[in-house]
This record gives structure tokens, sequence and C-alpha cells, in this order.
């Protein structure tokens, strides 16, 4: 389970997007793996692919900004 609050927390830093919508498809396309080789780029994947490559069959994600639910969204 860790590894996956890793991967979002990575993306969170995306929420600085100038929408919403902006922000939530930053989070769903671009997850960092939580380690890669220094000096080579990181290759981002979706949540779909992070999903499937480590055979989760559902997830669900809470964004919170000042302490209050900014949105959420189920996976499968």
């Amino acid at each position: 389970m860790n590894k996956y609050f890793s991967f979002f927390l990575l993306a969170l830093v995306s929420l600085s997007c100038s929408s919403k919508q902006e922000a939530i498809t930053a989070i769903e396309n671009d997850l960092l793996p939580t380690f890669y080789v220094e000096g080579e780029k990181p290759d981002p994947a979706s949540i779909e692919e992070r999903m499937e490559h480590h055979n989760v069959p559902g997830i669900s994600v809470a964004v919170f900004r000042n302490g209050k639910l900014d949105w959420a969204k189920g996976y499968e």
C-alpha cells in the first residue's frame, strides 16, 4: 500500500495547475515511479497503467486542499 501512496504523493505536485480538471488529468496521467536511476528521465505512467502493472482491480483517490475535500474519484 505504501508504494501506491508514494505514486500519488509525487503526482500531487501537479495540483498547481490552473484548473481543477487540469490537475486531475495531470494526476491521472503523470504518475512518477517511486525510484528511478539518477541521470535518467523517469517514465511517467497513468493510474490505469500502474493498476494493471500491480494487478490492482480498483482504487479511490481523494485530494484535500486546505483541509477540505477538493475532489475524489474511483478507478476500476
